[in-house]
């Protein structure tokens, strides 16, 4: 729905958090993507290349976008 737990319409971001299990910790992905929220999985479709299907947009507004990223070596 886009509405947090505070009752409040959230707002999205183009941040890519992932957890390294490495460092075991959360990074940030160093490039962002389209900003978007209420995504439900992550699909990788090559090795570190990764789609994003759907979610939601600001407003609430829902989106059938797929994002592609691709995860920066280390």
């Amino acid at each position: 729905t886009g509405i947090g737990y505070n009752g409040e319409p959230s707002a999205p971001i183009g941040d890519v958090f992932v957890w390294d299990l490495d460092a075991d910790a959360w990074i940030v992905h160093p490039e962002p993507v389209v900003p978007t929220m209420d995504h439900r999985g992550l699909l990788e479709i090559a090795p570190r290349r990764f789609a994003i299907l759907g979610g939601m947009r600001a407003e609430q507004t829902v989106s059938a976008d797929v994002i592609e990223f691709e995860l920066a070596e280390r």
